[in-house]
């Protein structure tokens, strides 16, 4: 009889911010080879983009039940920061 596969839990969005949070403090510690940073740096931007893309599509829900209560569309403190976190990188 076959065994089931089980899937891997997906890290849920705090826990990835503490792990991209813990990479930039890394990374400014300034005592990682060129490779090591690089690594890193990389690996925080696939973290960056992946919750960025969840905060977008929070707000996108969230103004979707707003919309469907009569409420006025007013983004939450996590929407702003997501927003705010947006522009940073647009910025650059």
């Amino acid at each position: 009889m076959a065994g089931k596969v089980s899937k891997p839990k997906e890290r849920t969005f705090e826990k990835r911010l503490e792990q991209l949070e813990a990479l930039a403090e890394k990374m400014e510690q300034g005592n990682l080879a060129l490779h090591e940073l690089m690594a890193a740096f990389e690996e925080g931007a696939k973290l960056a983009a992946g919750l960025r893309a969840e905060l977008e599509q929070a707000q996108v829900r969230m103004m979707e039940i707003k919309a469907t209560q009569g409420e006025k569309l007013k983004p939450s403190g996590v929407v702003e920061q997501g927003l705010l976190l947006s522009s940073l990188e647009e910025d650059e």
